[in-house]
């Protein structure tokens, strides 16, 4: 009975090893409605046995940022794979002058907002069972 149980186990884990990104949602960015994937560095995971996320098949974000006003940001925090918003996820605003990035967490319903004190040059948020986003704004000053 062990040796089933361990072939079982054994099977699962090469089974989760050989995942791939194919036929999932991967993350997204939108900024105002518009479609701008092109800021998320490293957008399509690499899953598998040797690769840099390992085994652990994570579930990936969507982010929608809207401009509130000239200076202002709002902005939601999704699964990207059933829409459903993510409280508690961590966001990361990097300013061009600060070496230290502003912290904040989303609220009950996924939402958060900022104020754009310098140049935002990079964006990231985290959320626990997800994958990282980061968003880079360095090269095209978006934000």
């Amino acid at each position: 009975m062990a040796y089933k149980s361990l072939l079982f186990l054994s099977m699962l884990l090469i089974s989760a090893c050989s995942s791939t990104y194919e036929g999932r949602k991967i993350c997204s960015f939108s900024f105002n409605g518009k479609n701008r994937n092109s800021y998320i560095a490293n957008r399509f995971p690499d899953y598998g046995d040797g690769h840099k996320d390992g085994c652990v098949v994570m579930g990936e974000i969507r982010l929608e940022i809207n401009r509130s006003s000239e200076s202002s940001f709002d902005g939601s925090v999704f699964d990207a794979t059933n829409n459903s918003l993510l409280n508690a996820a961590n966001i990361y605003v990097y300013y061009k002058s600060s070496e230290q990035p502003k912290i904040m967490v989303t609220n009950e319903h996924g939402k958060f907002s900022f104020e754009k004190n310098d140049e935002v040059v990079k964006l990231k948020i985290e959320a626990l069972g997800y994958r990282s986003l980061l968003l880079d704004f360095s090269e095209y000053h978006l934000l």
